[in-house]
């Protein structure tokens, strides 16, 4: 009797376990998460050089193909995986395709997929096939032409729809500009076939996207090489690796980036702030005091008339200049021997640029 007691419970305990799953599985609006651009333009996006959401070396302005794809991870509960993994990852193992924004082979390379553990699949450009689609708890990422009013700027931008309520329909847009058209929410089918179907980017189109444990097909999980393609034998779910560094950084070889100088949720650290400002005081000041101090010398030597205070002067001046450019170029210097020394790269860190 009592067997059949342990037998009933676990059998209960395993149905609620899956129940739990399903539901992780299936989208509602509180589970939508939005990493929104304007909260990303102090993480540069395959580059060491960050500027404001006017500029385009960051995730703000450049970053709405990682910002959508972590937003729908997000949404179906992998909150772990944040726009900085996305972009990392991208970035160091598809450098040129995402520096230049072209995301037609990653979207399609198995090793993407297996490294943030979802299924996708390209669909047909239609409303009817975002039907299908949702109804089959998968969120679309759909590529807009500038055309779309979804789109901020004058290039092409990245939307995922989410949800279908009736002729409503639930739009994830990361945009930088926060106004109509710009936020995510629900819209109405005339704006889907208007601003999505209409003006959608031909060569990427749209494509279904959901977590591979939600899939009822056998998709791939993340296995051998997915952090690096060019190695194989890595089986450890090493997407977290990526989550506290940005740009083209390898976790392996920048550890020491990502614990000293940038803290568990991306952001510089004050010891990071007091390197960084220490380099760029020494870039301003070591010119200023170089001539300050030689042009000081030659007013001496012309008051005095003296041809050896212009020889000293003269030779002051060539040692200041020597030293003078040892300092200047020290972070660069720093970053060599770091290098050498299997250290990590201050340069990817952002540190002396």
């Amino acid at each position: 009797m009592k067997k059949i007691k342990y037998i009933v419970l676990i059998a209960l305990f395993f149905c609620m376990t899956i129940e739990v799953n399903a539901a992780e599985c299936k989208l509602t609006e509180d589970s939508i998460v939005t990493y929104a651009a304007v909260d990303y333009d102090d993480i540069p996006y395959c580059t060491n050089v960050t500027t404001t959401c006017d500029g385009s070396n960051n995730l703000c302005t450049s970053g709405c193909f990682p910002l959508t794809i972590a937003s729908i991870l997000a949404s179906y509960g992998a909150d772990d995986v944040k726009p900085q993994n996305v972009s990392s990852y991208l970035c160091y193992n598809y450098p040129d395709e995402a520096q230049a924004r072209q995301y037609g082979n990653i979207i399609q390379s198995q090793s993407f997929f297996d490294m943030f553990n979802m299924k996708v699949e390209k669909i047909e450009g239609s409303v009817a096939a975002i039907d299908t689609a949702l109804s089959q708890n998968k969120t679309v990422l759909a590529s807009v032409t500038s055309a779309s009013r979804f789109s901020s700027g004058n290039s092409g931008h990245y939307v995922a729809i989410a949800l279908k309520n009736g002729n409503q329909y639930y739009v994830i847009n990361t945009a930088k500009v926060a106004e109509a058209y710009r936020t995510s929410g629900w819209y109405s089918k005339e704006d889907i076939e208007q601003e999505v179907i209409r003006p959608l980017n031909q060569y990427m189109g749209l494509h279904s996207i959901i977590p591979t444990n939600c899939s009822n097909t056998s998709g791939s999980t993340n296995n051998g090489g997915a952090c690096d393609p060019n190695t194989s034998g890595r089986t450890e779910d090493c997407y977290s690796d990526w989550g506290d560094i940005f740009g083209n950084i390898d976790p392996e070889e920048s550890s020491g980036c990502s614990t000293i100088f940038i803290d568990e949720n991306g952001n510089y650290t004050d010891l990071h702030e007091f390197v960084q400002g220490l380099f760029t005081l020494i870039k301003i000041a070591t010119p200023i005091i170089v001539i300050a101090l030689s042009t000081f010398d030659y007013i001496k030597a012309i008051a005095a008339s003296n041809a050896d205070e212009m020889k000293k002067a003269n030779s002051r001046t060539i040692k200041r200049l020597i030293v003078g450019l040892i300092i200047f170029f020290l972070p660069f210097i720093l970053d060599i021997l770091f290098e050498l020394f299997g250290l990590y790269d201050l340069s990817r860190c952002n540190i002396g640029t």
